[in-house]
């Protein structure tokens, strides 16, 4: 269905636009809302940071996702995964512990840093035909935002 990939592979910051029309918010894997939205996804290459090497912007016209999520984003690394593209934002040493074992599979992008409960530490990017097609967030406090 997705575009696949070579896994574990460190690429180059991708710029695109995206516009999803519907979200899905799940907690604990349970979905708790989802609906149409009008939202704008924007990616872009930082080159005067440290080290985040990519910034995404989500534009909530209708304020659908009610402040779920941080607006104004940056990750540190981009990776390949088998089916998607991954932004990661990976530190050593952070205010949650859940982020162990996908530090250990990609390293650690950072030293220390402090997560907003509303701020995701990887962005999954699934493409087809090389097009973004959906986009998901894994936030700290076990929510996981789908945008299609």
């Amino acid at each position: 269905m997705y575009d696949n990939f070579e896994p574990f592979n460190q690429i180059e910051p991708i710029e695109f636009q995206f516009y999803p029309r519907n979200f899905e918010i799940y907690a604990n894997g349970q979905l708790q809302q989802k609906g149409s939205t009008e939202l704008v996804v924007g990616t872009k290459k930082i080159t005067d940071d440290d080290y985040a090497n990519i910034m995404m912007v989500i534009g909530d016209f209708t304020n659908s996702l009610n402040s779920q999520i941080k607006t104004n984003l940056n990750f540190d690394k981009v990776v390949t995964s088998s089916d998607r593209i991954l932004l990661v934002k990976l530190p050593q040493s952070d205010n949650h512990s859940q982020l162990n074992m996908i530090t250990s599979s990609f390293g650690a992008t950072r030293e220390n840093y402090s997560f907003e409960q509303n701020e995701p530490y990887t962005c999954s990017i699934f493409t087809q035909n090389g097009n973004v097609k959906k986009l998901s967030f894994n936030l700290y406090n076990n929510t996981m935002i789908e945008l299609f």
